[in-house]
């Protein structure tokens, strides 16, 4: 009896220190576990901010650029109205020369009173058909620069009005693609812009959809085709920037485009 009592704490003991054993393999388990589960939530956040980053880096990249831009803009209109001072101080100058002939002509007037009344009127005589003859060919010359001026503004006046009735998005297209045409030929954007009889700011502001339309044309025909009746150019350009800023490749292609000289190195 009283080996089997002993038998029977053995095995009860035996029995307790395995369920024990167990207990804590299954606790290291679920320990194990826990760390694992926490990878993928991991990974997922780093990946949200390295996209974050990389679109903070393109936001930067375009501020950049358009504040190189802006400097060069400044420089240009800096340089051409140092001219146009240089020019109005010069004005005075030529008219102070004009009287500069009065003291010629009154010194013959002396000379002619010493001689004879007939030598007089000949030398007056000369006198008046040389001067005559002088203004008639200043006149030519004021009559030909203010038909070019005339003209120049003329053209100014009808660039102006076309761009002033840009509403479609195929005329912004166009305008944006003459501005580029005067750019490739070797000016830069402020002359550009001048030549076209647009400012900066105007094809700024639209620019988005010039961009997009010859970058990635097949992305630019899904946003025309649900293009609206009468919606405006602002809606419409927001949509094209909105396009270009969720699609990486199309921004790299554009920021690739622009600094071969193929769109114009603008930021809005």
């Amino acid at each position: 009896m009283m080996e089997s009592g002993l038998t029977d704490d053995n095995l009860n003991h035996q029995t307790r220190g395995r369920q024990k054993k167990k207990l804590s393999r299954d606790e290291r388990t679920e320990k194990s576990d826990k760390p694992t589960e926490a990878v993928p939530t991991v990974s997922i956040a780093l990946a949200k901010a390295k996209a974050e980053t990389d679109t903070w880096k393109v936001k930067c990249q375009y501020l950049q650029e358009k504040i190189e831009d802006l400097t060069k803009d400044r420089d240009f209109l800096r340089q051409q109205l140092s001219e146009a001072i240089k020019m109005d101080n010069n004005i005075p100058d030529r008219i102070k020369d004009k009287p500069a002939d009065i003291p010629k002509i009154m010194k013959i007037d002396s000379e002619s009173d010493s001689t004879d009344s007939d030598s007089s009127e000949s030398s007056d005589s000369e006198s008046s058909s040389s001067d005559s003859s002088r203004e008639k060919k200043k006149r030519k010359k004021k009559g030909k620069k203010a038909k070019k001026r005339v003209k120049k503004q003329k053209k100014n006046k009808q660039m102006r009005k076309f761009c002033q009735r840009v509403t479609d998005p195929w005329q912004v297209v166009k305008r944006y693609k003459s501005v580029l045409e005067f750019f490739k030929r070797g000016s830069n954007m402020a002359e550009a812009f001048r030549k076209y009889g647009v400012d900066r700011n105007t094809i700024v502001q639209s620019a988005a959809i010039a961009e997009l339309a010859i970058a990635a044309p097949e992305k630019y025909a899904e946003i025309h085709e649900k293009q609206e009746k009468g919606e405006k150019l602002s809606n419409i350009t927001q949509k094209c920037q909105d396009a270009i800023m969720a699609d990486e490749n199309i921004a790299n292609i554009i920021q690739t485009m622009k600094t071969d000289g193929k769109l114009l190195p603008i930021r809005k």
